[in-house]
């Protein structure tokens, strides 16, 4: 079994190469001796791949084109847990990767940084500044919590790069395997490193490169990173720069911690059903998360540590487990079946407390407020798939021995509805 892969893209690399596999031959033997080390050579024209076997390398011959095709074929050939990628004209410093070995269990992207404290790069003041413009602008813009996100010196844990449809051919790879990587809910952290200048050779990475491949790409992982099938889809939304989107948010989260609050169930045994990455779920850590889509709930790892994927027509609980469930933004997105509310109150403690969310299509608000929604895309404008209106909840409650307590509104449109179960219900139907 093989612990790290060291995978090495490589040009003309021949004056580089071998002081460079043998430099991470030693610091990663000073870590396990379940190694190994894949150089992709991209039809080089010198020594290369002969320096690289003498070295002690596996040479691996591109097949995909560009940068992007490098990175691809080598991870296909890599069997380690984890897989380390460095540039190979020396740029990066090989011992490096025992400080990246150091974080495996801090995230599952571990990027070495020229431009976190402590980090440098000896570069023109041209380049530099236009690396840095780069990196600032695609930080910001797609929303990546590293600041060089162009750096290839990286560690990466296996599952990540198994989940990822990875499709760029030049350096733009590298924010793409990002926002693949944050999408799917998985971390990334930076540590500092310093940048020097190749020893020989000459660089094939131009920034006007960089600038083209990034250009053409950009809109395509803009809409990526905000699709609803993001992970932090819902949780980025409550911090949305759209008004209207941030308030109505803000107002849902403001309605269901406030009723918990007041009614002092905050601290009770809490479901939430169809968690998504709310604001809600996360600031209830002791509740259970409870999920369909398995990315979300990885996401939610910083903050909720009970996290279960399952089903809302079978819900994997014991009769009377909860204290309270909350379904927020689900049942609409779901064919109705009566099964939903069942589980619901089989869950539910007899006098237990259900806070239902969805939108009242009862209502102009709603019906005008969807139309506008489904003008944008990548969200849940086209979702919705079962109506309801105050009239229906009112009546499915009372089938399933729920008396409502309180509704609520958010902008006259979606409704909030609290309803306690009969305590003379039967939950063993």
């Amino acid at each position: 079994m093989i612990v790290i892969s060291v995978i090495v893209p490589a040009i003309n690399e021949a004056d580089n190469i071998g002081t460079l596999v043998q430099r991470i031959k030693e610091t990663a033997e000073a870590i396990t001796k379940k190694y190994e080390i894949i150089v992709v050579d991209g039809n080089s024209t010198d020594n290369t791949v002969i320096n690289a076997k003498k070295s002690g390398a596996k040479v691996l011959v591109q097949h995909d084109a560009g940068f992007g095709g490098a990175l691809r074929d080598g991870f296909a050939a890599a069997k380690g847990d984890y897989i380390i990628t460095i540039d190979g004209d020396l740029s990066h410093e090989p011992e490096m990767i025992k400080t990246l070995w150091e974080q495996r269990e801090h995230a599952d992207i571990v990027i070495a940084s020229r431009y976190v404290h402590g980090g440098s790069a000896v570069q023109s003041r041209m380049r530099k500044f236009l690396s840095r413009s780069l990196n600032i602008f695609f930080s910001l813009f797609l929303s990546i919590p590293a600041k060089d996100t162009s750096s290839n010196f990286r560690m990466y844990t296996r599952s990540v790069l198994e989940e990822l449809d990875i499709e760029c051919t030049k350096f733009d790879v590298l924010q793409e395997i990002l926002v693949l990587a944050l999408s799917k809910g998985f971390t990334i952290k930076e540590v500092p490193m310093h940048y020097q200048p190749r020893q020989y050779g000459v660089s094939k990475a131009k920034i006007m490169s960089f600038v083209n491949a990034y250009s053409a790409t950009f809109v395509k992982l803009w809409s990526i990173r905000n699709s609803i099938q993001s992970c932090d889809y819902d949780e980025r939304a409550y911090y949305s720069i759209i008004p209207l989107q941030r308030y109505w948010q803000r107002k849902r989260y403001d309605i269901v911690m406030h009723f918990l609050k007041e009614n002092n169930l905050h601290h009770k045994k809490i479901l939430d059903i169809g968690c998504g990455t709310s604001k809600i779920i996360q600031d209830m850590p002791l509740s259970v998360a409870m999920d369909i889509q398995f990315h979300k709930l990885r996401y939610l790892r910083k903050s909720n540590p009970q996290r279960l994927q399952a089903s809302t027509f079978s819900l994997p609980f014991q009769d009377a487990s909860f204290d309270v469930v909350i379904s927020s933004q689900v049942i609409e997105h779901i064919p109705y079946k009566q099964e939903i509310f069942t589980e619901i109150s089989r869950v539910l403690h007899p006098g237990g407390v259900l806070i239902l969310g969805t939108p009242d299509y009862g209502t102009i608000t709603w019906n005008v407020a969807e139309r506008i929604y489904k003008l944008f895309p990548n969200t849940y404008g086209d979702e919705y798939i079962t109506h309801y209106d105050l009239k229906q909840i009112n009546q499915i409650f009372k089938d399933n021995s729920f008396e409502v307590l309180d509704v609520k509104y958010v902008c006259g449109a979606e409704m909030i509805i609290v309803a306690k179960k009969s305590k003379l219900s039967n939950s063993n139907r």
